[in-house]
């Protein structure tokens, strides 16, 4: 039996230029340099018109697709213990 877990479940993380502005804001990031950086960190923001597409695709290859608008969210999530 290999000793590796199958990879089961895609969890992608996405979140608004806000919500990164923000964040990045309360690292102690200047607001204009937040501001910037945001830009680059949230291109994904039209990521939702596609996830039908993306979860199609994985779900060909025997992936479950899970998206969360949610940095930490996606994180606590994909670190959860199975249930």
């Amino acid at each position: 039996m290999n000793s590796r877990m199958a990879l089961s479940t895609v969890v992608i993380a996405y979140e608004s230029e806000e919500a990164a502005r923000r964040r990045l804001e309360g690292f102690g990031f200047r607001p204009d340099i937040a501001e910037e950086i945001a830009v680059y960190l949230a291109q994904s923001t039209d990521l939702p018109h596609f996830s039908a597409g993306i979860a199609g695709a994985l779900g060909d290859d025997g992936l479950q697709a899970e998206f969360a608008r949610r940095i930490a969210g996606a994180v606590a999530g994909a670190c959860a213990a199975p249930g």
